[in-house]
């Protein structure tokens, strides 16, 4: 009886290994009788079983808090047994204020992966949100990774320290770096999930050969940044860098005066002793006062070693590391970000406080000579001077290493409409990412979404734009069957897609005249380091 028994038994476990064979068992899955459990180098993780399965809040880094507030990111220590990751993890403390969401132990992750076999090397897209550095996490609805992964492909998501602790610069934080340096740990942060990624997609069915680097915004400059940093190179192999803010303004070095700016370890130093702000609370470290868009405690500097240079100097010299780019930007962004002007004289004010001295004839060349076209200009130059002459850059630099494509989003839906913001700042994410509808983070400007707001064109362009960008993501190319063709940057002039109004449009030198004359302001100031 007893032999039966165990024969029945051993029956019993052959038939749950056949229910488990490689073609329903994720690759780097163990033999628990869990078909989602994923070895990692820190441990085991499982997550939700789907035909997308989905694990959430996976540490990528140690806890960055106490004596590793303010240090570069840590490799994740190791659990026992199995994490749990089916509840996103803390977001990171925003330069608003501390949420029941937030945490400084937020350095975690989000992986969305429809494969169901070992070995399936599908490509990977790791997603680096924006915010101006200040805001914003890995676990917005707006990313959710489902629909891009359910057409083959694995999708990351991240969250990477924000505001004062995530590029934070001061002078004993540098006495305690083996390189003498500070600050940019949020950019650290974003290195080591990619090193991450390398170590451990693999459990998930993704290809650490084939890694693809998106953002916007901020997360936008985060490519730029990361093309730039000697620390990346190798870690991703092409980009996707929507609405990169802020290249060719000035920078600020952690210990030169560059550009009238006080080093950035100078202002850490002010604040106290390194003892004192790491015995500080969380809300106590977001109540120092700053100043938004300036201070250097906000955002990532010069220190020789993950940013060797002055962002401009390194495109303008080509000095970036080798990999395929999209870029690109929509034509309203800068509705969201400058106040309504009057007249021309408020006009020359902002745009001087925008660009810099010796701005006043740039209002002429936008075609502003009169109060009746101050505020269209008011709105086109913070648009080209805070984004699209900076990734005009970053599209020409790319181009002499690799292959570029360029874009710009002009199609102007009912939130656009309604919120008077036209094709506005983050409006294209939702196109790409298949999350239509979404307006995202203008709420409070155009109030809950209407049945109105998308159109057949929307969804048509959603189809076509993420199409696009999955073929560059898995090929490195985002031509494809049944879609225009859209040529390279450098093909015969500084050639563009448009998304816009009718569909897909293929054009060149994108406001040619214009971005000249903002360009050659910026280099007469950057002369003047």
């Amino acid at each position: 009886m007893k032999i039966r028994v165990a024969a029945f038994a051993l029956a019993m476990m052959a038939g749950a290994c056949a229910a488990l064979a490689p073609g329903s068992v994720a690759p780097g899955a163990v033999s628990t009788g869990l078909s989602n459990v994923v070895k990692l180098d820190s441990g085991y993780v499982s997550g939700l079983n789907g035909p997308v399965r989905i694990y959430k809040g996976i540490p990528y880094a140690a806890p960055p808090v106490g004596a590793l507030r303010w240090k570069p990111a840590q490799s994740a220590a190791r659990w026992e047994g199995i994490k749990t990751a089916v509840s996103f993890g803390p977001e990171c403390i925003s330069g608003r204020g501390v949420t029941p969401t937030s945490s400084e132990d937020c350095l975690n992750l989000n992986v969305w992966t429809p494969a169901q076999a070992a070995g399936a090397k599908l490509p990977v897209m790791v997603w680096i949100h924006g915010g101006a550095y200040e805001s914003g996490s890995g676990i917005m609805p707006l990313f959710d990774g489902t629909a891009l992964a359910s057409q083959g492909m694995v999708v990351v998501t991240i969250n990477y320290r924000l505001g004062m602790f995530g590029f934070f610069s001061h002078p004993e934080l540098s006495a305690e770096s083996p390189d003498g340096v500070s600050g940019n740990q949020g950019v650290t942060d974003m290195i080591q999930s990619l090193k991450w990624v390398q170590a451990n997609i693999g459990g998930f069915g993704g290809d650490k050969d084939n890694v693809t680097i998106m953002g916007e915004s901020a997360g936008g400059t985060s490519m730029g940044l990361l093309l730039l940093s000697p620390k990346a190179n190798g870690l991703f192999h092409k980009a996707v860098a929507s609405s990169p803010w802020g290249f060719l303004h000035p920078s600020t070095h952690v210990k030169k005066t560059w550009y009238g700016r006080k080093p950035a370890e100078e202002a850490g130093a002010a604040l106290g002793t390194l003892a004192d702000l790491r015995a500080k609370s969380a809300p106590d470290i977001v109540a120092i006062p700053r100043t938004p868009m300036a201070s250097p405690t906000m955002h990532q500097v010069v220190d020789g070693l993950i940013i060797p240079d002055d962002p401009t100097v390194l495109w303008r010299e080509g000095r970036i590391n080798r990999a395929k780019l999209i870029v690109g930007t929509n034509r309203d962004e800068g509705t969201i970000f400058t106040q309504s002007v009057a007249t021309l004289e408020e006009a020359k004010k902002r745009v001087g406080d925008s660009v810099g001295p010796n701005s006043d004839g740039l209002l002429a060349v936008y075609g502003a000579t009169t109060d009746a076209g101050a505020e269209a200009a008011n709105f086109d130059i913070m648009r080209d001077s805070w984004f699209s002459v900076g990734a005009r850059q970053m599209a020409r630099s790319a181009d002499m290493a690799s292959d570029v494509w360029q874009y710009e989003f002009t199609r102007v839906n009912g939130a656009g409409v309604r919120g008077k913001v036209g094709a506005f700042h983050t409006a294209e994410i939702p196109y790409f990412l298949r999350n239509l509808p979404a307006a995202p983070y203008i709420a409070n400007r155009t109030g809950p979404l209407q049945l109105g707001d998308f159109a057949a064109i929307d969804e048509a362009l959603s189809l076509g734009m993420s199409n696009y960008l999955l073929n560059f993501i898995k090929t490195g190319d985002p031509n494809g069957a049944g879609l225009k063709a859209w040529p390279k940057f450098g093909d015969g002039g500084e050639r563009y897609m448009e998304f816009g109004e009718v569909g897909f449009t293929v054009k060149s030198d994108l406001r040619k005249k214009e971005l000249d004359a903002v360009e050659a302001l910026f280099l007469d100031r950057l002369a003047k380091r």
